[in-house]
């Protein structure tokens, strides 16, 4: 994964109103399931879900990537 994909994904949280946008690079840890991981806030269970349909569509859209794996949304 790039920084212009790490980008796609934060604007794409930020475009719905997310909170505390950080990517943490796993990449030293050597053992971890993925090489980014990226985190933020939202204020309500509806916000979550934009945001989470928000990136997928953007992931599309900009990247041509769709989801390999994602976690349901239902303890959003």
């Amino acid at each position: 994964m790039d920084n212009s994909t790490l980008k796609v994904i934060a604007d794409a949280m930020l475009e719905k109103k997310a909170q505390e946008v950080v990517s943490l690079d796993l990449r030293p840890i050597g053992t971890a399931i993925s090489d980014f991981f990226m985190v933020c806030n939202a204020d309500s269970a509806p916000a979550v879900v934009a945001i989470a349909d928000n990136i997928e569509e953007r992931m599309i859209e900009k990247c041509r990537r769709k989801v390999i794996s994602k976690k349901e949304k239902e303890n959003a």
